[in-house]
């Protein structure tokens, strides 16, 4: 999720800017260390770009969402691999499709770049202990890295506009504008990561860490995801995307 153009307060903007700068200074080095690794960490960036930015209509809500993209990115590439990609993904967007904000730039590096990637890479080590298939682990890690993206948006959002009502009741408002529309593609998101580590374990086996579980069958689940697209004759150019909703709804009530 995109936090628009000064929506925070000066103050938490930097706050969250100053939290992301370590992670981005640390990518930038392990770059500049490895740079074999530069052109994988292009194209994370472009496919993070692309999935960022591409609205897929939810059928009978009359919105638009995206995925996040940074989770299965950060099981592939590591943890520390997405805060600084994602810092040009998130400036590009915003200074060319409004999509986002400068001023609110350290917050979303830090939810899209370091919390989603953390929390699917920390998912995935603890559910490899249980001998799971790769499948499920990759799935679950991928779906809980994308619930953490949106849940952070919305303690960044209650925080912000804490004030005649309280954090808590922002929190709500943010996590029941997010559910109807982000629970579906959060269970996409999970089918299509799985499909994605299964194709690249089949084709580019290098591409794949070897510490995931053994091989596991997502035929299923890849079907399941693509029929969830196919489901809505809907537009998405038409709809509204989740991002401005929320926004919306929050500052009316504000």
């Amino acid at each position: 999720m995109h936090l628009s153009e000064g929506l925070l307060p000066a103050a938490q903007a930097l706050t969250w800017a100053a939290f992301s700068t370590p992670f981005v200074v640390t990518n930038a080095r392990r770059l500049k260390r490895e740079p074999a690794q530069r052109a994988r960490f292009g194209v994370a960036a472009a496919l993070a770009f692309a999935v960022t930015l591409f609205p897929v209509p939810i059928p009978g809500l009359g919105a638009t969402s995206h995925m996040c993209a940074t989770p299965i990115l950060g099981l592939l590439l590591g943890p520390t691999a997405l805060a600084l990609p994602m810092t040009l993904v998130l400036a590009l967007q915003a200074l060319l499709f409004a999509h986002g904000g400068i001023t609110t730039l350290g917050a979303n590096v830090f939810t899209l770049g370091i919390v989603g990637p953390w929390v699917a890479w920390s998912t995935a080590r603890l559910l490899g202990r249980f001998h799971l298939g790769r499948g499920w682990v990759v799935g679950i890690a991928c779906m809980l890295g994308s619930t953490s993206v949106y849940l952070m948006d919305a303690l960044m959002l209650g925080w912000a506009l804490q004030g005649a009502r309280p954090f808590g009741h922002w929190v709500q408002v943010a996590l029941l504008g997010f559910a109807p529309v982000q629970t579906p593609l959060l269970i996409l998101e999970a089918f299509l990561s799985a499909g994605l580590v299964s194709a690249l374990a089949k084709r580019r086996t290098d591409l794949v860490p070897a510490w995931l579980p053994a091989p596991h069958k997502v035929a299923p689940q890849v079907l399941a995801g693509l029929l969830f697209l196919l489901m809505s004759p809907l537009r998405a150019g038409e709809l509204q995307g989740l991002d401005e909703k929320v926004l919306e709804a929050s500052a009316i009530q504000a």
